[in-house]
């Protein structure tokens, strides 16, 4: 892992987390979502 971040730039590292933040958003509403359908 470290050797990962040392070949990255402070940019790269925050788009990466940015990407990887997007990611968990959308699951999150899709399991939100599905909980409403499951609720209703």
């Amino acid at each position: 892992m470290k050797k990962y971040y040392y070949h990255c730039t402070d940019e790269e590292i925050s788009v990466e987390l940015c990407i990887s933040r997007q990611a968990v958003n959308k699951i999150h509403r899709k399991a939100i979502d599905s909980l409403r359908k499951y609720l209703n």
